[in-house]
């Protein structure tokens, strides 16, 4: 993890928790 966390569907997409990418939805909640 870089230290961000998701502001919307932090078990939707593991992907971009691990690397940094965005979600199938396609959304970039961070903060």
């Amino acid at each position: 993890t870089c230290g961000l966390r998701p502001l919307i569907n932090p078990e939707d997409s593991p992907d971009r928790i691990v690397g940094g990418k965005p979600s199938l939805r396609g959304d970039w909640p961070w903060i």
